[in-house]
């Protein structure tokens, strides 16, 4: 994102966010469903809430070891593959 400009309009911030997220339309939809937000909107799959009340809205947190990140990034590899 450029940071000359101190505003960014839509259209520069909506292909940025869109390229943050997997290729794979199947894990969009996945993710959507999941997080019940548009499967298309960036924004909304990109959306987190914050604070402890947020956190508390969505059930427990359960903090991921890096082994349990990088398997679970193979196995979103592996079903992007198939």
């Amino acid at each position: 994102m450029p940071l000359a400009a101190a505003i960014h309009s839509h259209s520069v911030i909506a292909p940025w966010l869109d390229g943050l997220l997997p290729d794979d339309h199947t894990v969009r939809r996945a993710w959507g469903r999941r997080f019940q937000v548009p499967a298309s909107s960036p924004f909304a799959l990109l959306a987190t809430p914050v604070g402890e009340e947020a956190l508390a809205a969505r059930g427990r947190v359960t903090w991921l070891s890096d082994a349990d990140v990088e398997e679970r990034i193979a196995a979103l590899s592996s079903a992007g593959a198939a």
